[in-house]
């Protein structure tokens, strides 16, 4: 799993987990992020609308849900979108 957006993956160092959304579902497992070492990768919930995403966006790294929805559809477009939780493996 790749973070590309300088503010989640600086989120995700810093806090420990951030939630991140793909295009592709993925089944729950542990995974390696360069420069952060092992994480694990929890499915949350697919999304439908930018709505979904405001119990979330104070853990994404993202200063608002808009600029959050902007960059998801810039990755997804209108294709499917999952939302996971990422955090450090213990």
């Amino acid at each position: 799993m790749q973070f590309t957006i300088k503010c989640v993956k600086a989120f995700l160092a810093r806090q420990g987990f951030v939630y991140t959304v793909r295009g592709y579902k993925m089944r729950d497992n542990d995974i390696f992020i360069k420069g952060l070492g092992k994480h694990k990768r929890i499915f949350v919930k697919e999304i439908t609308d930018k709505k979904d995403l405001d119990q979330f966006v104070t853990c994404s790294g993202f200063n608002n849900t808009e600029n959050w929805w902007s960059t998801i559809l810039m990755f997804c477009g209108n294709h499917q979108k999952w939302l996971y939780l990422v955090e450090e493996a213990k």
